[in-house]
């Protein structure tokens, strides 16, 4: 009764771990090689070290780039079972494998990368499933500056091992390395040289959102509003909450005159980013152009509560009231935007413009001399002068600003009115 007993558990024990065996290598065939791992090493501790899960155990921790726990592996399985040919062979296998990885890493670790591809090559024809084999053949390709080749080699070992999170890594490196050339070519105003890093970038890293939007307002400097659009219409497909491409779209649509859609994308762009304060602003611009002065007010105000040092913001309003013929209004907004600016110059032209609607001619000189004092030769701001001058009884000094601006192209017909208007007077 004792050896049916002692057989039963045997058969119980044998079956358990062929149980066992069978799920780790199914794991394996479906490429679950982290979770196959586990289920070998649950097995071995449950059931004791057995010849056939160590030499599985060997062959996952090989495809997860192991060779150390490999290597465990096999010199357990060689105790239990030394003379199994299946554990003698890949025993030597590994060995080879090891030789050739160590010899390779040695050798480009002293920058011998003739030597070290070679190594890396003889890895990859004698053990091709081998992703590590792969990984180093692109470091020594990336030292030699052939990303290309680099990257090709580091999606295969990703392919072979997606659970090494270093192959993308790799691979993100280098699209953000070309990335950054984009960037140091755009912040020197050479976009066209910019293109082709952000394309090499995105061809080794489609997910990088950023080149796309780098490479889309590339595209807007230079006035091709196709391919900007191109772009950013795979960015908003591939990042729903990019404001900044939606604000871009508003722009692109903006230059093309159809302001109805720019209006669209701005708004687009501040449901996604609510403090958006340059979206408000550009939303404010083309509401103005279309004569939605009450809707642009609106945007505006939401600007400069989000950012009450927002001094274009305020120089719009100031524009719009005046249009509105609301002079208190302008003048507010127009001071704040001086307040706000280094170099106000435009903001001293239009104070000093409503100050002479408003017949206050000292208000309108100061403003508009102060605007001179930070851009001389500013035809508009003379213009303004002149009038102030003007009314306030300096007539030379009026004609002397108006004859300034004469050859200007956009206020020298203004000049030139006022001046025929100013001889009139006097031969009246």
């Amino acid at each position: 009764m004792k050896i049916v007993l002692i057989n039963l558990l045997i058969s119980v024990f044998l079956f358990a771990q062929a149980d066992q065996f069978s799920e780790a290598q199914k794991a394996v065939e479906s490429g679950q090689y982290p979770d196959a791992l586990a289920k070998v090493e649950a097995a071995l501790s449950s059931s004791g070290d057995d010849a056939d899960l160590l030499l599985l155990g060997a062959q996952i921790a090989v495809k997860l780039d192991d060779l150390n726990k490999a290597k465990d592996f096999m010199v357990k399985a060689n105790t239990v079972d030394p003379k199994n040919v299946d554990i003698i062979n890949y025993w030597e296998k590994l060995k080879t494998l090891s030789d050739l990885m160590s010899y390779g890493q040695k050798t480009f670790k002293m920058a011998s990368y003739d030597e070290a591809m070679e190594s890396f090559d003889s890895t990859i024809v004698k053990f091709p499933d081998f992703a590590l084999g792969y990984y180093m053949k692109g470091q020594v390709y990336y030292r030699q500056d052939n990303f290309d080749d680099a990257v090709a080699n580091y999606k295969i070992a990703r392919k072979l091992n997606p659970f090494e999170e270093k192959y993308s890594k790799a691979i993100s490196a280098i699209a953000s390395k070309l990335y950054n050339e984009g960037n140091d070519q755009q912040r020197r105003k050479k976009y066209q040289d910019s293109i082709p890093k952000y394309k090499k970038a995105l061809e080794y890293d489609p997910t990088l959102s950023q080149a796309l939007f780098r490479i889309s307002y590339a595209y807007y400097k230079l006035s091709d509003f196709a391919e900007a659009k191109n772009y950013l219409n795979k960015l908003v497909e591939q990042d729903p909450g990019h404001a900044e491409a939606r604000k871009l779209l508003g722009d692109i649509y903006a230059k093309e005159n159809d302001f109805e859609t720019a209006v669209e994308w701005y708004k687009k762009a501040t449901e996604i980013k609510p403090d958006y304060t340059k979206a408000y602003y550009s939303e404010g611009k083309i509401l103005q152009t279309l004569g939605k002065n009450d809707e642009a007010i609106v945007v505006l105000d939401k600007a400069v509560e989000l950012d009450p040092t927002y001094y274009r913001a305020y120089e719009l309003l100031g524009i719009i009231h005046q249009e509105k013929n609301e002079n208190d209004a302008a003048i507010l907004n127009y001071r704040l935007a001086i307040k706000n600016n280094k170099k106000p110059y435009s903001a001293y032209w239009r104070l000093a413009s409503v100050y002479n609607i408003e017949d206050k001619c000292d208000q309108a000189e100061t403003a508009a001399k102060a605007a001179l004092d930070l851009k001389p030769n500013y035809a508009a701001a003379y213009f303004e002068l002149g009038l102030a001058e003007k009314c306030l009884g300096k007539k030379v000094a009026a004609l002397e600003s108006w004859k300034k601006i004469l050859d200007d192209r956009e206020w020298g017909k203004s000049a030139q009115y006022e001046l025929k208007k100013y001889y009139k007077e006097l031969e009246n």
